[in-house]
């Protein structure tokens, strides 16, 4: 009798799975998007937990239309088309305080921008300032990144060279380019920094970036000149820095690794953005961020950041800190659902596991999520429930 019962209950289970297979097949026969059909079968045959799971679903619908309810093509194939870590999850305040702060108009505001930006590695800094990064230059903003090295400290200062040096190339190539806007800007900053510079100022500067002459060909080259002290290497920096600022192009200057940063270079960053910060024509233009892992944060750091905050002299630095955290649960449950383009409570036991193997770690989360796509653990089909 019991192995009769158990048979009965199994045959009735595969009786049901067949009608609720067919069912969702009929509604994709018929031109339902895959997640409409899949609600109504699944209502149909009472798996649905709750009305909120209901509410959740066609809220999802709502809002992101073209991921619930526009279907791939059917030559979509998971495995090639499925990447995890390529759109944000569990960032959307940080995201949102950061294009505040960049999109300000210049008129509207008062000081430079400064934003720390802490966590573990893997947390998703990089990729939270690259987004940014790439948003704003579509603003008008010029985006000079440059990313610092662990156990190579002493390139710092050469590190800080490529990345000045790479701003004036930029800056000769619209100068030389087609666009009559980038050809405008491009020679009012060639002239800016030639009648800011004497012919010596000018040599020591391109001893130091030596692109310097691509966009200013007379700056001679240095014979036998002493290399620059710290302080007139500030000098030099500063006055650059605002020659550039000046022609009402915005800069996002991000520094990645700021903890393998040396402390010298670290100073001569600090005191560039002081100078600058005195200048309220120049310092409405520059948003600085700086980024650094939270557990290897040294004390000249830590000053580096709070020192901005008092600055005599008339300069102005409004200074925002901020923490990424792992990600939550929910926030793993997310990307699941939008990859996949399943509803939250088909997923739920996965983000389960996800976030219990991963501790919410944005990088491993990521990592293991692809790896189960890779492997064909999890894949995504329109035509399958």
């Amino acid at each position: 009798r019991i192995e009769s019962a158990f048979a009965s209950r199994a045959s009735k289970a595969r009786r049901d799975a067949n009608e609720s297979e067919t069912r969702f097949r009929h509604l994709i026969e018929s031109g339902h998007p895959a997640s409409v059909s899949r609600l109504l079968s699944d209502l149909a045959d009472g798996s649905v937990a709750s009305f909120d799971d209901v509410i959740h679903d066609l809220e999802r619908m709502s809002s992101h239309p073209h991921v619930f309810l526009h279907d791939p093509e059917d030559g979509f194939h998971a495995s090639n088309n499925i990447q995890f870590g390529q759109r944000f999850y569990g960032r959307s305040r940080e995201l949102a305080k950061i294009l505040e702060i960049t999109t300000v108009p210049d008129e509207s505001r008062i000081g430079l921008e400064a934003i720390f930006i802490s966590g573990m590695a893997g947390s998703g800094k990089s990729h939270l300032v690259s987004a940014v990064g790439s948003f704003v230059s579509s603003f008008g903003f010029m985006v000079l990144t440059a990313k610092f090295k662990r156990g190579m400290e002493y390139e710092s200062r050469q590190i800080v060279s490529k990345l000045i040096g790479d701003m004036l190339s930029n800056i000769a190539e619209m100068e030389n380019g087609d666009d009559e806007s980038d050809v405008s800007y491009g020679r009012r900053v060639a002239r800016a920094i030639s009648d800011e510079f004497d012919a010596g100022c000018l040599s020591a500067l391109a001893d130091f970036v030596p692109s310097v002459r691509s966009l200013i060909p007379e700056a001679a080259e240095g014979e036998n000149n002493p290399e620059c002290t710290h302080w007139q290497l500030i000098f030099l920096l500063s006055k650059l820095f605002s020659s550039v600022l000046r022609q009402e192009r915005r800069i996002f200057l991000a520094l990645d690794d700021l903890q393998w940063m040396d402390v010298t270079t670290l100073g001569l960053i600090r005191e560039v953005l002081v100078s600058i910060s005195k200048h309220p024509e120049e310092r409405e233009r520059l948003v600085f961020v700086g980024m650094y892992r939270d557990d290897e944060v040294s004390p000249d750091l830590m000053s580096f950041a709070k020192s901005l905050e008092k600055i005599e002299g008339g300069g102005r630095v409004n200074v925002t800190d901020m923490t990424l955290s792992t990600l939550t649960v929910v926030d793993v449950s997310e990307m699941i659902t939008s990859e996949l383009r399943l509803p939250r409570r088909l997923v739920s036991e996965l983000a389960d596991v996800v976030h219990k193997r991963t501790q919410g770690h944005a990088i491993f989360v990521v990592q293991l999520l692809n790896t189960l796509v890779s492997d064909s653990t999890i894949a995504y089909s329109p035509l399958l429930r």
